[in-house]
């Protein structure tokens, strides 16, 4: 018994080296493996939206008075001219359409054959509409009227009258723009605009 005793004692302190040798310890400078952190995936980029180049560009012309209103829009201008060569005031009146930013004119005439003169009444224009309601407005015209004919050798008095504007109306309230004498008599023309968008 005792015989058996020892020999088990001694198979197992024969074992234990080999048992050791077989379970390896991990060096000290083995790095211990990181445990695996949650990361936040990376934002997408932002999708851009590609603009055609075909496409017509879109802008709102400024300057000086502001934005102008669309080319499309129309501006109706009324003159009245007011003459007081007869002794009392005489009004003519004329009205004409033009496209916000466009030029217009009017040409009117008369000729008398038996005293060999011309009347007329011209008028070149331009006008530039903004959103702010005020319409910029050049005007130029020559305005000469039938006034004291001649009889027998003396010559007819036909006055003449030249004159070139540029001012700023508001939309749809008249203006007087001039105030002339005439600079042989007591003749006095008055000359008024108004300009009017059309919506």
């Amino acid at each position: 018994m005792r015989r058996l005793t020892f020999l088990l004692v001694l198979t197992t302190l024969i074992a234990a080296p080999a048992l050791a040798e077989q379970t390896p310890t991990p060096p000290m400078d083995t790095p211990t493996p990181a445990v695996a952190q949650a990361t936040t995936p990376p934002a997408a980029a932002p999708q851009t939206t590609q603009r055609n180049p075909n496409a017509p560009t879109i802008r709102t012309a400024t300057d000086d008075l502001g934005a102008r209103v669309a080319s499309s829009t129309n501006v109706r201008l009324d003159m009245k001219i007011s003459d007081t060569l007869t002794g009392q005031a005489v009004t003519k009146e004329v009205t004409m359409i033009i496209q916000s930013g466009s030029n217009g004119r009017i040409r009117t005439e008369s000729f008398f054959v038996a005293q060999k003169f011309r009347v007329n009444l011209n008028i070149d224009a331009s006008t530039t509409a903004y959103l702010s309601g005020v319409v910029r407005t050049n005007v130029t015209f020559e305005y000469s009227p039938a006034a004291n004919a001649a009889s027998g050798d003396q010559p007819a008095q036909v006055p003449q009258l030249n004159e070139s504007i540029s001012v700023i109306l508001q939309d749809g309230k008249p203006l007087i723009v001039s105030e002339s004498a005439d600079p042989m008599t007591a003749r006095k023309v008055t000359v008024e605009l108004t300009a009017t968008i059309l919506k």
